[in-house]
């Protein structure tokens, strides 16, 4: 993950540019043959009072407020990167209106934003 932007589209100061967690797999790089299939873990769900929605990049958890999302609208750059060199990016806009439970509704929705 290579930025956040919280509301208003403002740039998180400060933040620290983390790999995030393939699913059932490390941070570490992973190679990902053509046609096939894999899943990178973006948020974990926590239940604690202002913790609720953990970005899963392992190197920025112990960084104060660095890992959460918060109410409002987030936006998350993701970066790839390939074995011919060529890069490329993904971006996220996470809305969540901040209630942390599990009914209907409020539960986050996530956009993949095109440029």
């Amino acid at each position: 993950m290579e930025g956040v932007r919280d509301n208003g589209d403002k740039l998180r100061e400060n933040f620290v540019p983390s790999p995030l967690s393939w699913t059932h797999r490390t941070t570490e790089p992973r190679n990902i043959l053509p046609h096939q299939n894999a899943f990178l873990d973006i948020c974990e769900v926590k239940q604690e009072a202002n913790k609720f929605i953990i970005l899963a990049a392992p190197h920025i958890k112990p960084l104060k407020e660095m890992p959460y999302i918060k109410k409002g609208t987030t936006r998350l750059v993701l970066k790839y990167y390939q074995e011919n060199g060529q890069t490329g990016e993904v971006k996220l806009k996470i809305t969540w209106n901040g209630n942390e439970t599990f009914n209907e509704g409020d539960l986050p929705t996530v956009v993949i934003e095109k440029d």
